[in-house]
């Protein structure tokens, strides 16, 4: 059975298109096992984003009312943060939070 889990997650991995940030607004997901999630500016309800310990924003989240879409990938998001943040009025959008780190 894991052997079939990590397959699925490997082929919805490899079959998922990248993600898209528009005039239009923001797409993310789709591949052979979830469908493609789109969300028009106009319908966005909140937008927030993560920043790395050291001041990059790693994580940026678009929420609708019924759909969620992350955009992250290992670098610097500041450019799509603030393409995203010009397209939408300040009440819905959040400051970057940092987490904390770990006591190890």
């Amino acid at each position: 059975m894991p052997a079939v889990v990590s397959m699925l997650i490997l082929i919805e991995i490899t079959t998922t298109p990248p993600s898209i940030v528009s005039e239009g607004g923001v797409a993310g997901g789709g591949g052979i096992l979830s469908s493609r999630k789109t969300i028009a500016w106009n319908e966005v309800t909140r937008a927030d984003c993560i920043m790395n310990r050291s001041h990059k924003i790693s994580n940026v989240r678009v929420m609708g009312a019924n759909e969620r879409i992350e955009l992250g990938g290992g670098v610097d998001l500041q450019p799509v943060h603030d393409f995203i943040w010009s397209h939408l009025p300040p009440s819905t959008t959040h400051p970057c939070t940092i987490p904390l780190s770990s006591s190890r």
